[in-house]
């Protein structure tokens, strides 16, 4: 009772007054009466007060709370230490490739050459206004065209387009097989850049062509083209083309099978001549 009345009427925590009474109790060894009460609450509570206000009892107290921490720290101690994580190895970006200089633009659309003679035809409206603007008043103009107006602006990109293809095959001469390569990987890199589905690459004038390598395709490629099949459709003449073949016998199909080894050795050969040409002429670029 005395405990409680001295923790509650001085605010000091009960472990201290515990402290205080053990100690007194083993210097005097005297039976406390209950008539010195008020005078042992005096020694006990007022020393107690006293003592854990100061700055050293207020260490005590924090070394007191902190032995279930100190333990814990020194149990994580113990632990053994997780290895740190590896970081990932961030790749470069790829060099960005340069176009060529004077490069000729691809094959022409209809609707590419409608925008150009549009915009000739109507330079007021087209120059003093922004990019955007200005496809979506052609793309306007482009739709209330009629069908005969669409079929000879069709003429005109397909004439167009055998032209730019020429200049094309032209310039790619010009490249050499290390240029023509740098090109259509930097095409490439543009088209995973900017997510396209399709993209057109700058055909090699050096490199070999995969022909006909096999039997069935020798005869396909020769079959095809007879006059017998011309007004067929594709699927159908590649149908009626193939049942052919299956239907002929073993030595009828050996002309056809010798023809296709002599391609395969052929082929091989250039494309052997090629990639000879093509580490010469990267070679030669790197060192200008």
């Amino acid at each position: 009772m005395l405990l409680k009345y001295a923790v509650c009427t001085t605010r000091v925590p009960a472990y201290a007054v515990t402290r205080q009474l053990s100690t007194i109790a083993s210097r005097s060894a005297l039976h406390v009466p209950k008539a010195a009460a008020y005078g042992l609450f005096q020694r006990l509570a007022v020393p107690a007060a006293k003592f854990y206000t100061t700055a050293g009892a207020a260490a005590e107290v924090k070394s007191e709370e902190a032995k279930p921490k100190a333990a814990r720290k020194t149990a994580e101690k113990k632990a053994p230490k997780k290895a740190p994580k590896k970081k990932k190895a961030v790749k470069a970006a790829p060099k960005r490739i340069k176009k060529p200089v004077d490069m000729p633009h691809g094959p022409m659309s209809p609707y590419n050459v409608f925008f150009l003679k549009y915009r000739a035809e109507h330079p007021e409206e087209t120059n003093n206004i922004k990019a955007p603007e200005c496809a979506r008043l052609v793309s306007q103009a482009f739709k209330q065209l009629s069908t005969a107006e669409l079929e000879e602006l069709k003429k005109e990109a397909k004439e167009r387009s055998i032209e730019t293809k020429k200049k094309l095959a032209e310039f790619a001469l010009k490249l050499g097989p290390a240029g023509v390569a740098l090109e259509n990987k930097r095409r490439q890199q543009r088209a995973k850049k900017l997510n396209l589905a399709h993209t057109v690459y700058l055909q090699d004038p050096f490199k070999p062509k995969y022909g006909a390598l096999s039997g069935p395709t020798v005869f396909l490629a020769e079959t095809v083209k007879l006059p017998e099949y011309a007004n067929l459709p594709i699927s159908e003449r590649f149908k009626t083309v193939a049942a052919i073949y299956k239907s002929l016998s073993e030595d009828q199909k050996l002309p056809y099978v010798n023809r296709a080894l002599a391609n395969r050795e052929k082929y091989h050969a250039e494309k052997q001549a090629y990639e000879k040409l093509l580490k010469e002429d990267q070679t030669s670029s790197a060192a200008r």
